[in-house]
């Protein structure tokens, strides 16, 4: 079933979508695949980041498509801060 067909995507729907995508599907290790509860991994700060990120700004309000809408806006916004902190990295390779 198609997720505008859909009336509402949960937490675990969003997560394990993401997941699916996520190298090794680490994001996993901090979400319970069944439930989406939360889990204390490591080694990935990243991977905690995203699913924290999720986590917190998931709508319970929102229903189908505005549900991942807001997911994908969520990870755009960090993936535009990323992208900025590179461009100031980038700003040093030529300092002597």
């Amino acid at each position: 079933m198609s997720v505008s067909r859909r009336k509402s995507v949960n937490l675990k729907d969003i997560l394990n979508a993401a997941n699916r995508h996520y190298p090794d599907r680490y994001l996993s290790n901090y979400f319970a695949k069944k439930t989406g509860e939360p889990k204390m991994g490591a080694g990935d700060s990243l991977a905690d980041f995203i699913v924290r990120e999720l986590r917190e700004n998931f709508d319970t309000a929102l229903h189908g498509e505005r549900q991942v809408a807001q997911a994908v806006q969520v990870l755009e916004r960090a993936r535009e801060d990323i992208q900025t902190a590179i461009n100031g990295l980038l700003g040093l390779r030529n300092v002597p």
